[in-house]
């Protein structure tokens, strides 16, 4: 199954979306920015922000777009 990059997210819009894509079947992986840093031994600009990048299954892109759009 192939993922790709959807969008970058803050921690208090990410529950929304999280329900939004599990109610509607759509598979998602979410990548944690902070801790990408830290393994990488450094922790800025990652940490910075403390966002989360969400990729989606490449065939549901445009079905979660158009449910986002009318949530968010």
């Amino acid at each position: 199954m192939d993922y790709v990059y959807f969008c970058q997210i803050n921690n208090f819009d990410l529950v929304l979306v999280e329900e939004i894509l599990i109610a509607n079947k759509i598979k998602f992986l979410i990548k944690n920015l902070h801790e990408s840093s830290l393994s990488a031994g450094w922790v800025s600009p990652g940490a910075v922000f403390n966002e989360k990048i969400i990729y989606l299954e490449k065939e549901k892109i445009e079905l979660a777009k158009r449910l986002l759009k009318n949530h968010l």
